[in-house]
């Protein structure tokens, strides 16, 4: 079996290599292009507010600014002022912010280690950035689409938030004692650079792969990954030109956030995260950001203008059996993956 398992190992790899020496160019193409998005969205708009968000929790000041709110919260989804700053602070500033966060959390105080592992679960969403230019402009051209999808996703983590804290005690009102700590800004800074760095090498390579799937699939059996299974592997294929998803998809694949931006969270997150149970989880949410914004579209009568269907309104799977193939084989990857991280 040993002798087996060895031949099946190299005889993969060399057909790996070979496919990546056979399709160079449509992997440099990925690379590329990955990095031009990478270079002209998401470190813009996630190296400031990374930073930001850093100094202010591991400072103090989000404890302080949040104060006010958190007298009528606590009694919502029963979280004590700085896990509430940051929850609050995570939902704007997008996928990753959440988990760096509580790590910061972490650091300050080890009681928040067991709080982490269950809230990193709806501590987790794209920035209204990403969601309103990238998502509402980008494919339907209209700002009300992206602000309708983010609401969605942001009511469906608040629905898990509550429902997850349902049985914890209210927090008790304590006098807010304001003790600002100093800002190590050079720490803050060097965490988010290596933050960023990781990020990006696993857009890299998660895009990367998937270009090499897309190519083996359309030399053997001639099909192509589907618009939904390629989003759902990385969330900024969402935008893909002659293709318009419904807002209601778009709703339920921001709110995933795609296996990629997953496994993102799993690799920076400084406390135990259960890669199956995150997507599980995060499943069940964006079901329930679907469901939000399809409540809202019929509350509202809001739809997408006649304009934007100019371009092809195309949505279908065209295997379902192999997609689902695609997302088993990646999510058992990612949970392996996940294992060896912890050796």
């Amino acid at each position: 079996m040993k002798y087996i398992k060895t031949a099946i190992l190299s005889l993969s790899t060399l057909t790996i290599g070979a496919m990546l020496i056979t399709d160079s160019n449509g992997i440099a193409d990925t690379v590329r292009r990955c990095t031009d998005t990478c270079l002209d969205s998401l470190i813009p708009s996630l190296f400031c507010f990374m930073l930001f968000a850093s100094v202010v929790i591991g400072s103090g000041v989000g404890e302080v600014i949040t104060a006010p709110i958190w007298i009528i919260f606590r009694y919502v989804i029963k979280l004590d002022r700085n896990m509430l700053a940051v929850f609050l602070i995570s939902q704007f500033g997008g996928y990753p912010i959440g988990v760096k966060l509580l790590n910061e959390l972490i650091r300050k105080d080890q009681k928040y280690n067991e709080q982490a592992q269950k809230s990193i679960y709806y501590f987790f969403s794209s920035g209204p950035a990403f969601v309103v230019g990238i998502v509402g402009i980008g494919i339907y051209n209209d700002v009300n689409a992206g602000i309708i999808i983010f609401i969605s996703c942001l009511t469906a983590n608040l629905t898990a938030a509550i429902i997850m804290n349902i049985k914890n005690k209210t927090p008790q009102f304590e006098k807010l004692a304001i003790s600002l700590k100093p800002i190590k800004i050079n720490e803050y800074l060097k965490d988010c650079i290596n933050s960023l760095i990781k990020i990006v090498s696993l857009i890299l390579l998660f895009n990367s792969a998937a270009e090499l799937i897309k190519f083996i699939l359309s030399q053997l059996i001639n099909i192509s990954i589907p618009y939904i299974i390629s989003t759902a592997i990385e969330i900024t294929n969402i935008k893909q030109a002659s293709i318009i998803p419904s807002v209601i998809l778009s709703a339920g694949l921001v709110s995933f956030g795609g296996l990629c931006v997953i496994y993102q969270i799993v690799s920076l997150a400084e406390f135990k995260v259960g890669i199956i149970k995150f997507i599980a989880a995060r499943i069940v949410i964006s079901l329930l950001s679907a469901f939000i914004c399809k409540i809202t579209m019929n509350i509202s009568g809001y739809s997408p203008s006649l304009s934007v269907f100019a371009y092809k309104y195309d949505i279908t799977i065209t295997n379902p059996v192999i997609s689902v193939c695609i997302m088993c084989m990646t999510v058992i990857i990612l949970s392996e993956a996940g294992k060896l991280r912890k050796l």
